[in-house]
């Protein structure tokens, strides 16, 4: 089985603190003007810190991931917080993602490793889940970058930049 930490102010899986995640929410928030109760879509949300987050703040929030542990270490902490998102677990290319969404973001640059027809697909679906107005907020890696910084021994918390860093 799959375990995250909690340790102190560290989330997810031990190696990201509580601040960064408010730090990539209020980049979100910023970028994409966006304002609570608006209906949000975590696509590829892992164990759910950036849903955990935005439900803090007073969105509606769904999460989606194909890892049923993850999912459950995700609503274990929702408990322990007092928080109530709605995670589903099941494959993106398969399952729907519900409708009339304000945002949907994709953190930790969790898209890209389906063959092109299939991210097509999620890319059509993901259209399809917005509202009129929604908008999608979608972190990728930059190629040159990640060359450029590969370091073979780090972790990826290490290697990684925040969002709010960009900015």
């Amino acid at each position: 089985m799959i375990r995250a930490r909690t340790v102190g102010e560290k989330t997810g899986f031990g190696n990201l603190s509580e601040e960064r995640t408010r730090g990539d929410i209020d980049a979100v928030e910023r970028l994409l003007d966006l304002h609570p109760p608006a209906k949000v879509l975590d696509l590829f949300c892992g164990t759910g810190r950036h849903c955990l987050e935005l439900s803090k703040r007073g969105y509606e929030v769904t999460g989606l991931d194909y890892s049923r542990e993850y999912l459950e270490l995700a609503q274990n902490r929702a408990r322990e917080l007092g928080v109530s998102p709605h995670f589903l677990q099941g494959d993106a290319r398969k399952i729907e993602f519900g409708s009339d969404y304000n945002a949907i973001i994709v953190m930790w640059a969790s898209f890209g490793f389906f063959a092109d027809e299939e991210e097509r697909l999620i890319v059509q679906k993901m259209y399809q889940a917005l509202n009129a107005e929604g908008k999608v907020y979608m972190e990728v890696k930059h190629r040159d970058w990640e060359v450029q910084h590969f370091e073979p021994s780090s972790s990826l918390s290490e290697r990684k930049p925040s969002v709010s860093n960009w900015l």
